[in-house]
């Protein structure tokens, strides 16, 4: 059995830090992604129904009816993107949660209180930025 776990412990180490690096790397992510969300807030982009309407339009020749059609079409399926987008956060959410718990059970005691206090941190890191004014000059 102790040689088992003595070929098993360097793979379940590189697994461990392999899936710590994955989850940095994603918080990293999201942090980037979140900043620049805050940021079209203030600014907001075109919306997506009048890009699309403004191609096809280029593209098809559209008359002015069927820009109006194809707006409200593309307007009207908005909620249900927004709906689609918000289940989509709640399940990364989940997947996150599910995979740090699966972590910390690998984790000796000590390693636990460590993990803990790490990921601690990175939330409230991710908090005090989700606080910060946008600036445009990062």
């Amino acid at each position: 059995m102790n040689t088992v776990w003595t070929k098993i412990k360097p793979w379940l180490g590189l697994a461990g830090v392999f899936l710590v690096g994955a989850l940095l790397g994603a918080a990293l992510t999201m942090k980037v992604m979140h900043k620049h969300l805050r940021m079209a807030r203030h600014n907001p982009p075109p919306r997506a129904a009048e890009v699309i309407v403004k191609k096809l339009s280029r593209e098809l020749a559209l008359t002015d009816q069927q820009k109006v059609t194809i707006t409200q079409i593309l307007k009207n399926g908005e909620p249900t993107i927004r709906q689609a987008n918000r289940d989509r956060n709640t399940a990364m959410r989940k997947i996150f949660e599910n995979t740090r718990e699966q972590i910390r059970a690998t984790l000796t005691v000590e390693q636990q209180t460590k993990y803990d206090g790490m990921m601690r941190r990175l939330k409230e890191r991710g908090e005090r930025e989700r606080r910060k004014p946008m600036t445009n000059h990062d």
